[in-house]
This record gives C-alpha cells, structure tokens and sequence, in this order.
C-alpha cells in the first residue's frame, strides 16, 4: 500500500499553515491601514509588554507546529482515519480489476474487501518486525497532538475498518437490490402514463420504457445475491490471520476468496 505521507498528516499541515495565513491576514490589515490618513496613537508601557510577550510565544508555538508537522513526515503517518485508510486500499484493488476487466462484479468487491485486509494486514506485520513502521494517532492529551501506535493498537483499528466496510457494503447490495425492483415499477408507470396520455402519438416511448423494465427485471432474476455475506467476510478474516501466523504470506488469502459471495436463491 502506498500511503501519501502528506495527506495522512493533513490536519497537522493545516495547523501549521495557521500561522502563514494570520500573518498574511496582518498584512493586509497593515496594508489597509497605511492607505489611510496617519493617527496617533498612545500605547503603555505595560500594553507593549504584553504585546511583545503574545508576539513571542505565537513564534513558539508555531515553531513547535511545525516542528511536529516536519516529525509527521521524518518519522511516521499520523492516522486521521483508519476507516478512510482502508477504503482507499479497497478502491485501488477494485480500480486494478476494473482496468483488467472492464467492469467489477458485487462478487469482486466483495473479495477486494478481503484483499485488501490481506495486503494491509502483512504491511503492519512486516513494518514492525523490521522496525520500518511508525504511525501516529491524533491525542488531545499528549503534548504533540499525537501519540505512536502499537502493533497491536494498528491491527486492532484495521480489524475494525473492515467489519465496519464488510457490513456496509452488504448493506449497500440488499439496499441496491430493492432500488433496481422499484426501478422496474416505475418504468412499468412511465410506459403506462405514456400510453394513457400520449394517444398512441408515444408508441416508441412507450415501448422503450417496457424494454428497459423487462431487461432490468431479467437481471435482477438471473442475479444471483450473496448469503451471509458480512459473516463470510468476518469468517476469512479470521482464517486468514490463522494461516498467516503459519505461513507469514499475504497470498494464502487467494484460498478463502471463493467462499465469501456464496450465493442463495432468489
């Protein structure tokens, strides 16, 4: 998986741009200000002071954003989003198969979800194994912002991420199953409302309307929908994660991916 440092670090960034975009905001306000007739004005001593203390201590602290956005990058990931983390490796598997193939089936997604964990899984291992990984997570209560995550910690979160895609994403098919069965009902109402109101001066429409609601009806017949899907999915992760341990490779997940879209009957 290649992860872009700098995005995973956006929030980080942003505070560090902070500082550039107040003091461009001063400038304009400066520039505004010198356009316009001289004033005088009377500053205390003790009101200069302080100024010249608030002065100080912003260079502080954006010298010390910055120093923990350029440790961001130097040491490690700051994770803002395990969830989005994996999407993305998902839709890069999908995006691969889709070039390949020209087109991904419910049943490739489904197995991409599993290849990514897969693929994600084995990277946190190895990472630390050889001692290459370090990602942060974003902690109100630590100094920097941020604290460095456990092995542990990082697959627990990838865990999560999945079961939390898995389930959308069987989700996402009954729902997507219901809208192409409403999808037929309402062609079926256009041809008729066609027919009834167009006088016979609509018979292409009409006719296009019937087809449309035939063929998606045909598909939705010969379709077939997958059963238990989440629970297949939970299953393979768990079997994956046993024969990993054995045989430390990523590919032994090419012998679950036929039994997670097991398909049931209409």
């Amino acid at each position: 998986m290649v992860v872009q440092k700098g995005h995973d670090a956006y929030h980080l960034f942003r505070i560090a741009q902070t500082g550039n975009k107040e003091e461009k905001q001063r400038k304009s306000t400066f520039q505004a200000a010198s356009d316009q007739e001289p004033v005088s004005v009377a500053i205390s001593k003790e009101g200069l002071e302080k100024y010249r203390s608030e002065m100080i201590a912003a260079q502080k602290n954006k010298a010390k954003e910055e120093e923990s956005f350029e440790k961001s990058l130097k040491d490690g990931i700051i994770i803002t989003s395990a969830n989005r983390l994996f999407r993305g490796e998902f839709h890069e598997i999908n995006r691969q198969k889709e070039n390949e193939k020209g087109s991904v089936t419910k049943e490739d997604a489904a197995q991409s979800i599993l290849e990514a964990y897969a693929l994600m899984y084995d990277e946190i291992v190895r990472g630390y194994a050889d001692g290459t990984r370090a990602m942060y997570e974003a902690d109100a209560d630590s100094p920097e912002g941020y604290r460095l995550l456990t092995k542990e910690e990082e697959l627990k979160l990838l865990d999560d991420a999945y079961k939390k895609l898995s389930e959308g994403y069987e989700m996402w098919i009954e729902r997507q199953r219901e809208f192409e069965k409403l999808m037929v009902q309402e062609y079926k109402k256009t041809a008729n409302a066609l027919a009834k109101y167009g006088k016979g001066r609509l018979k292409d429409k009409v006719s296009e309307y019937l087809e449309m609601a035939r063929l998606l009806q045909q598909r939705i017949e010969e379709e077939k929908m997958p059963e238990n899907l989440k629970g297949n999915l939970i299953f393979s992760m768990h079997l994956f994660k046993s024969r990993y341990a054995h045989t430390m490779d990523k590919d032994v997940v090419k012998e679950m991916l036929p039994s997670v879209f097991v398909c049931r009957e209409n």
